[in-house]
């Protein structure tokens, strides 16, 4: 059995059969607390939902009949994330592998327990939220609580129900009699507008922002990675990106922001891709070709035959030779071709095109007319309007969060000075595979294809 500090131990009788990593500690000791609602705000790969997971599993072995309910925004994404990976993952540290054999059920995605104890996993999207008003459940945990609004953490909130007793003979001595409710959150802070913040610091009602009756019911933990190899593999991110993933802070949001962070966790795409009928690169290279140019933005996106557009990839890159990741990407997703933005001396496109070596090859030269703002504005619409959807899946989401960041961020004064390369190679994309005509957009310089190329 895992032992943490003599502090913890005198505070709480009773301790994991497992080793939390040191980022993790303060977490496990709220969930040894008797807060009712939990927040783990961390950076990314940090382990929340690991913990939460092994927590619900110990609960499930202690209390016998006990139901726990885990949610992700989106169906799909709690099968692929949750219940395929981190469970499976926790059941394993906890070596409880052959305990549970037969107890997993894919199509409903439950694990029941010998002692009766079952864990569901579901989404509060179309067509499953009303699967939840007759459901009870001891625990909840809302995973990425970007993604939903406070609307759906009332919701879950009236499906919480107690009285389950504890196993006397397996639980530890000073285990509470009773189970009671409880609802686990965890987030990459966004903005101080979010609702989450509002609720675990600020301690307000996020919708009338009138002071919490019962503000020490709600406990708050910031989980800052000490993984040195992804501090520095992300080095060269955005402050803001930073803030988020690596330092785990809130911050301002942008007022003038064009792209709202909602419209794009709420329009997601989980699980397997529709047929697309056209796929494009979009790249912004960088203004100059040394190892102190920009970043060159290089996007991946495509168009299915309903007229949604899906953002596959983010390869932006800051090297000198950025064309061999634009056409590694245009290989690797089979695209139909290159949109470039042409720079001052368009040198930098033909670069792309003359050393393609692998095959036929397509590229647009184009170049902008008017500024980025009323470029990236008929986008902006699009992502209201619900036509674009980003890749939610992990490690996809977490592949497109810089795009995501540099995308919330532009804007009115915020964003003078700062070249949005990412979305601009968004932009262009997106101009191409939605076939926008305007005077305000791009302007086909001329299109470059080798004989022979098929998709």
């Amino acid at each position: 059995m895992a032992t943490k500090n003599k502090t913890a131990q005198a505070a709480t009788p009773y301790t994991p059969t497992w080793l939390p990593r040191k980022p993790q500690e303060g977490l496990l000791d709220l969930l040894l607390s008797d807060k009712t609602y939990v927040l783990a705000a961390g950076s990314s790969r940090v382990g929340k939902s690991w913990l939460y997971m092994i927590w619900i599993l110990q609960m499930c072995l202690w209390y016998p009949g006990s139901r726990h309910g885990i949610f992700r925004r989106n169906r799909n994404a709690c099968d692929r994330n949750l219940f395929k990976l981190t469970l499976h993952q926790a059941i394993k540290s906890m070596g409880l592998t052959s305990h549970l054999d037969g107890c997993v059920n894919k199509s409903d995605l439950t694990v029941t327990f010998p002692n009766g104890s079952v864990i569901a996993f579901g989404g509060l999207d179309e067509h499953n939220r009303d699967r939840e008003l007759g459901s009870e459940y001891q625990t909840i945990w809302m995973n990425e609580v970007s993604e939903f609004d406070y609307e759906d953490v009332e919701f879950l909130k009236g499906r919480l129900y107690d009285q389950v007793k504890k196993d006397a003979e397996l639980a530890p001595l000073g285990a509470p009699i009773t189970l009671r409710h409880r609802m686990f959150f965890d987030c990459n802070p966004g903005t101080f507008d979010d609702w989450d913040y509002k609720l675990f610091v600020q301690r307000i009602h996020p919708l009338t922002n009138a002071p919490l009756q019962y503000p020490q019911d709600y406990g708050l933990h910031r989980l800052i990675t000490d993984d040195q190899d992804y501090i520095r593999r992300n080095a060269d991110q955005s402050e803001e990106w930073k803030q988020r993933f690596i330092y785990a802070n809130w911050t301002s949001s942008n007022p003038d922001a064009m792209f709202q962070r909602g419209y794009i966790d709420r329009n997601r795409h989980y699980g397997d891709l529709p047929p697309l009928k056209h796929v494009v690169v979009g790249v912004d290279p960088a203004g100059t070709s040394h190892e102190k140019s920009d970043w060159t933005g290089i996007i991946v996106a495509g168009i299915d035959y309903d007229g949604h557009v899906y953002v596959l990839a983010d390869r932006s890159v800051k090297s000198q030779d950025w064309e061999k990741v634009v056409i590694d990407a245009y290989e690797e997703f089979q695209a139909d071709e290159i949109v470039a933005e042409r720079n001052s001396g368009h040198d930098l496109v033909k670069k792309v095109i003359y050393q393609a070596a692998k095959g036929a090859i397509s590229v647009d030269d184009v170049w902008a007319k008017r500024n980025k703002e009323v470029r990236a504005k008929p986008i902006a619409d699009k992502y209201r309007d619900g036509f674009v959807h980003h890749l939610g899946d992990d490690p996809h989401k977490e592949r497109l969060s810089a795009l995501e960041t540099q995308m919330c961020a532009f804007g009115g004064v915020a964003q003078k000075g700062k070249s949005p390369d990412r979305m601009d190679a968004l932009v262009w994309a997106l101009w191409k595979l939605f076939k926008i005509n305007s005077t305000s957009g791009p302007a086909r310089v001329r299109a470059v294809a080798q004989q022979g190329y098929h998709r």
